[in-house]
Order: structure tokens, then C-alpha cells, then sequence
């Protein structure tokens, strides 16, 4: 949505033409951010197919917005919400974020609470991570100690699942039949198209990316040939780990005997007794052959994840 308008129609018109989505009953999810979203740009989106949006909020906060570097505040947030409802939007999601520096318990059910009072049929909460080079990396931020951070998550999955959202996913919660399609075929090891520079994909246990420099990209599509600049074909083995790992992300965990049946492959002796170790330990739920991650487990998942790959 940082596209003006018109390249906006000329993008969602090409993607109508190559991949002959138009009528078709697909979620098609627009991404982008309060203060790029014009009714202009709504209305075109929407005449194309697209049928959600996910809004970048982070926080109903001002002072937090600013500190996290957002050229939008909590008012331009609501207007933008309410704009696309006015739009006939009926399935809106809203990115929030917790665990950043100087958050108190309350500024979160605060922000989990003005989310809920707009009506979104969906919320990814995410806490936040600091990468290298970032701005924050740079300027030594220290993030809230594990507990807190813990106790912030766990607030975060009982007030939801109090105000009528279900968690199907670590981060993800939805009103019933408001689940992303899109993150359920990512987390289910499904295949995608990437497009653009940097951009990857799958195919059937093939992954393949892109490269990352922009006038490389545009020097190759222009003559034709494929901006592929590395791949990875995955063995039954990486791929029935990946899918322990993915799997265990979504509420409904994994069918383990079925996940080896389908990648005729078995977990490497070392990985089953860590599954066992956290089964014991109270991480995860077991059920004849299926597994699934505790409330407890859910916290800790992706150090659980570093076990097993």
C-alpha cells in the first residue's frame, strides 16, 4: 500500500490476469499500514477481489508508537479500521505487538482491549524480537527478562480467548472462520509463490529464492530470464522435521505417525526423546500418536524448536 494508486490498480490487475484468481473464492490478504490506506486505495483493492486486510497497528500507545519508530498514531489506527468497515470490509486483522521496553501489563490489556472494541474478526500478536543491525540493535536495547515476558503472553492468550478468539496458531487468534488461510498452508508446509526481489518459495520439499539486489532482479526480468538465485531441494527427513516443528506451531498440533507415513521417514532416536522429555515436563499434550503444545509449551516453543531440527 505504499504504491500510489494508480500502480496499485495496474499490480492488482496483473495478478488478475496471470493468476486468474477473479471470482474465484480465495482469501486474498492486502497487507499494509494505518497511514497508507486511503479510501482510494480500499476501493481499488476491493473492485480486484481482495476480500482482507491485515493492519500493522503494533499499539494503540502513542508514546509507544513513537518509540517503535511508526509513522502513524492510535488515532489514525481507528480511523483507518472504521474506514475500511465503511469500505464493506468484512474481514479485518490487526498486528499488535507486546514485550518492547518500558510496556506495562496494563498498556497491554489496554491495547488488547481497544482492539476488541474495534470488532476485527482476527489479531497476530507478536513480542518483539531485536535483529542485528536494526535501530534497536545498534542502540543496545535490552528486552523485558523471560518471566516477563512470559507473563505479558499469558495475559494475552486468556483475555483473547475471554472475548470470544480462538488461538489457532502460536501468535495467531481468530473469531470462528476468520483463520488465515494463508498462515495455515505456510505452518501445514503447503506450497507458495514468492514474487519480487529477495522473495522465496516452495514446491513440494523445493525451496527456491530470489535474489536481493534490486537492479539485478530488474536487469534479469527484463531480459527474460529467471531471477532464481539459489535453491534447496529437502530430504524426507529435513522435510518431516520441519513439519514436527510447523506443525507443533498450530493449536491442533501434529499426527506424528502420520506426518512419517506421509514423508516416509522416521524422527532421528535423539528427537523422539526430546519429544518424550517434553511430554514429561508438561510442554506438550500427547494423545496415542498426536502432539500438541501445552499453554506452557506454547511459550518456550522456539526453544523447543532448536531441539529437534
Amino acid at each position: 500500500t505504499f504504491l500510489e494508486s494508480a500502480q496499485l490498480e495496474r499490480l492488482c490487475s496483473l495478478v488478475r490476469r496471470e493468476f486468474e484468481c477473479a471470482g474465484l473464492p480465495i482469501e486474498w490478504t492486502v497487507e499494509g499500514n494505518p497511514e497508507g490506506l486511503s479510501a482510494e486505495k480500499i476501493q481499488i483493492l476491493k473492485s480486484h477481489g481482495v476480500t482482507r486486510f491485515s493492519l500493522g497497528i503494533q499499539s494503540f500507545n502513542d508514546r509507544h508508537l513513537k518509540y517503535l519508530g511508526r509513522n502513524h498514531d492510535a488515532k489514525t489506527a481507528a480511523e483507518t479500521f472504521q474506514r475500511l468497515r465503511d469500505e464493506g470490509i468484512k474481514n479485518i486483522s490487526v498486528d499488535l505487538m507486546f514485550g518492547f521496553p518500558g510496556q506495562t501489563l496494563d498498556e497491554l490489556k489496554d491495547d488488547l482491549e481497544a482492539m476488541i472494541q474495534l470488532e476485527s474478526e482476527h489479531v497476530s500478536v507478536y513480542a518483539l524480537t531485536i535483529e542485528e543491525k536494526t535501530r534497536f540493535h545498534t542502540r543496545g536495547i535490552k528486552l523485558p527478562e523471560d518471566a516477563v515476558q512470559a507473563e505479558f503472553y499469558q495475559v494475552v492468550m486468556d483475555e483473547l480467548q475471554r472475548r470470544g478468539f480462538a488461538q489457532y496458531e502460536i501468535s495467531n487468534f481468530a473469531r470462528p472462520g476468520f483463520e488465515s488461510a494463508h498462515n495455515i498452508n505456510y505452518w501445514d508446509g503447503g506450497n507458495y509463490i514468492g514474487l519480487g526481489v529477495g522473495a522465496h518459495s516452495h514446491a513440494d520439499g523445493r525451496r527456491y529464492w530470489n535474489g536481493d539486489q534490486m537492479f539485478d532482479y530488474m536487469k534479469k526480468i527484463q531480459n527474460g530470464q529467471s531471477a532464481v538465485s539459489g535453491e534447496e531441494n529437502l530430504t524426507s527427513d529435513q522435510r518431516l522435521r520441519e513439519a514436527v516443528v510447523f506443525g507443533l506451531r498450530m493449536n491442533r498440533g501434529i499426527d506424528l505417525e502420520g506426518l512419517q507415513k506421509r514423508y516416509q521417514s522416521a524422527l532421528m532416536p535423539q528427537a523422539q526423546e526430546r519429544l518424550e522429555s517434553f511430554v514429561a515436563g508438561g510442554l506438550l499434550y500427547r494423545e496415542e500418536s498426536r502432539l500438541s503444545a501445552t499453554p506452557r509449551g506454547r511459550m518456550v516453543l522456539d526453544e523447543m524448536a532448536g531441539y529437534l531440527v
